[in-house]
């Protein structure tokens, strides 16, 4: 099903390249409502791929830093266009033990809901540091208030962003928390950390094509491969 949908983005590409200005914003709109169901189609197939137990996870030793780029930088001129900064911070050196794909997709349904959620001038970090249980990741919204954030993460659907990185980080021996404070919130989780022997890092992310990241599409493949190759065991 998503490989139609994949196709008929990339043709709408080519098609609001050559038709007249005009006619580019009902071409793109379009495109926007396909990327839509692409991502529900996608989210439905992750949440029945955890459910049903197919999904695998590869913990290795991955950079904190370039889990954190690669998902931030397609992510920045959405956020910009919003008025809302978007920035990482992690010290170099600094070794997650993780799958780095699932951690990835986590971080980009995290950050995607923070910035849709921000108002202009927001400041939103995601950021990494080295703690006595592990590698803390946090994405941090100065300014951005969820009300009863244990609650909404406990009951989120399976299906939905907040419930599939509820879910994801589970299967990692981790466990997704909001944060209140003063000036907004956080949500938190922590990852073994790993050894710089045998380190990996991760693909660069791609580029953004008329304002929407297709980081998540690129996420969604690696994931999918790795849905269909534990299915063929």
């Amino acid at each position: 099903m998503t490989a139609p949908l994949s196709l008929a983005l990339s043709n709408l590409d080519l098609l609001c390249a050559s038709v007249e200005e005009n006619l580019q914003e009902t071409v793109q709109e379009t495109r926007r409502n396909v990327l839509r169901m692409y991502r529900a189609i996608r989210k439905y197939d992750l949440a029945e791929a955890i459910r049903t137990g197919k999904l695998r996870m590869d913990p290795e030793p991955y950079p904190a830093a370039g889990i954190l780029e690669r998902v931030c930088t397609p992510l920045r001129g959405p956020a910009a266009e919003r008025g809302v900064e978007l920035r990482t911070a992690a010290p170099p050196g600094l070794i997650a033990c993780c799958d780095a794909e699932a951690v990835g997709q986590v971080l980009w349904y995290l950050l995607e809901n923070a910035v849709g959620a921000a108002q202009h001038g927001t400041r939103i970090e995601a950021a990494a540091e080295r703690t006595e249980k592990g590698i803390r990741i946090s994405v941090d919204a100065a300014g951005l208030r969820f009300d009863d954030g244990r609650e909404r993460i406990e009951t989120a659907p399976n299906a939905s962003g907040l419930g599939l990185s509820r879910d994801l980080l589970r299967m990692q021996g981790s466990t997704l928390e909001c944060l209140s404070r003063e000036d907004g919130h956080a949500m938190v989780f922590v990852l073994p950390e790993g050894e710089c022997g045998a380190l990996r890092c991760p693909v660069p992310a791609s580029p953004a094509v008329f304002g929407i990241s297709e980081a998540e599409l690129e996420l969604s493949v690696l994931k999918s491969a790795k849905i269909r190759n534990e299915s063929s065991d």
